[in-house]
């Protein structure tokens, strides 16, 4: 994902929970963004976490809405209809 605001189409600051990570440490959800939507699909409720350089997205989010989800070494990419829209 990325940190880069320009490529979300909506951003909303809000006050979330805290997230602990595998080493115990915790982050705070400070912003639920939408990732999308004009020449690739909506995806919505991308959470922004201040302690990390990343976003994070749930993957069974994605299946619900139909998605296929591949993983292959260091990658995931993200499908409709055997189509890759997001690497």
């Amino acid at each position: 994902m990325t940190r880069d605001d320009l490529l979300f189409s909506s951003i909303t600051k809000i006050n979330g929970e805290n997230v602990t990570f595998r080493d115990n440490s915790k982050g705070k959800i400070i912003r639920s963004c939408n990732i999308g939507g004009k020449s690739s699909p909506l995806i919505e409720n991308v959470f922004f976490v201040n302690s990390l350089k990343h976003n994070l997205f749930s993957i069974i989010q994605l299946w619900y809405k139909g998605y296929k989800i591949v993983f292959y070494h260091a990658c995931c990419f993200i499908l409709e209809n055997d189509k890759v829209i997001y690497v």
